[in-house]
């Protein structure tokens, strides 16, 4: 009788059946829940609905194309374009009112200086903004809610939406729409695992400042956001959000030096200088 050791054959292969084999084991976390074999047709089916979405936002929205609104900060952000184009690039960080909107300025110039014949691609473009932050809401709802019919109808309450449409009609409101738009794929993106997303989300946060100033009291809420959800990419998004934190709010403190100045002096020594910067504070976010 042949020893045990040698008793096992498979393929040819001698096989040590006196020992248990080793096996290491292998933990896998799973952060949310990932579809298994999901049938073509079922994709299909869905990303017909979802564009069956969208293309209904769309011309909900686009109702509103010849609404010509223009009021008194329309007449300014008018003037602006024209001292760019006739003055030169510095024009583009002076403050509309308190707040900073250097790239806003820099989208609005080529509406401005062709209004009205392009005015209808201009609220276009604001029509893809607002569906694209449609889509970055339904990707953050589809990657954290358990049911999948939940980000559809997240998707369809946002895009469907009329509560909104005084930043896509009244175009001097169309600032809080773009900056909106970033912010929340600089969210997204600061919590996907893949290279590079830490620079792309980067890169969306700073242009949410370069909106809209007021976008800095935001910033916070994305780091939480990100440190909650994803805990194991805090580090990455602290970097990014102190960093666009810093970078908006020096800027806005180099390009309104008079109203910053205004604000320290503010109830002279009556207030503090905490009292002086919160008054400023709420006049940014409203």
């Amino acid at each position: 009788m042949m020893p045990a050791a040698d008793s096992g054959r498979a393929g040819g292969a001698r096989v040590n059946s006196s020992k248990p084999a080793n096996r290491s084991r292998i933990w896998i976390q799973y952060n949310a829940p990932v579809p298994v074999n999901e049938p073509p047709t079922g994709r299909l089916l869905q990303g017909l609905l979802l564009a069956a979405i969208l293309a209904v936002g769309a011309w909900l929205h686009w109702t509103q194309a010849g609404v010509l609104q223009i009021e008194s900060d329309d007449l300014v952000l008018m003037g602006g374009s024209q001292r760019i184009h006739f003055q030169g690039w510095r024009h583009v960080f002076e403050p509309q009112h308190i707040h900073l909107i250097p790239l806003y300025k820099l989208l609005r110039l080529p509406f401005d200086l062709h209004f009205p014949e392009w005015w209808f691609g201009f609220h276009a473009l604001l029509v893809g903004v607002h569906l694209a932050s449609a889509c970055a809401l339904y990707l953050i709802s589809r990657q954290y809610l358990a049911n999948p019919w939940a980000a559809v109808a997240t998707l369809l309450a946002f895009a469907w939406a009329a509560i909104g449409d005084e930043a896509l009609v009244w175009k001097a409101a169309a600032p809080f729409a773009l900056s909106w738009m970033c912010a929340l794929w600089g969210f997204w993106r600061l919590t996907r695992p893949r290279l590079g997303s830490g620079v792309i989300g980067a890169g969306l946060l700073l242009a949410a400042v370069g909106f809209f100033s007021g976008m800095v009291f935001v910033i916070p809420g994305v780091l939480a956001s990100v440190a909650l959800l994803e805990p194991g990419r805090k580090r990455r998004a602290m970097v990014v959000c102190l960093g666009t934190l810093a970078a908006g709010s020096l800027t806005w403190a180099m390009f309104n030096r008079e109203d910053l100045a205004h604000y320290w002096r503010y109830g002279g020594g009556q207030l503090g200088a905490a009292a002086r910067l919160a008054g400023a504070a709420m006049d940014s976010v409203r």
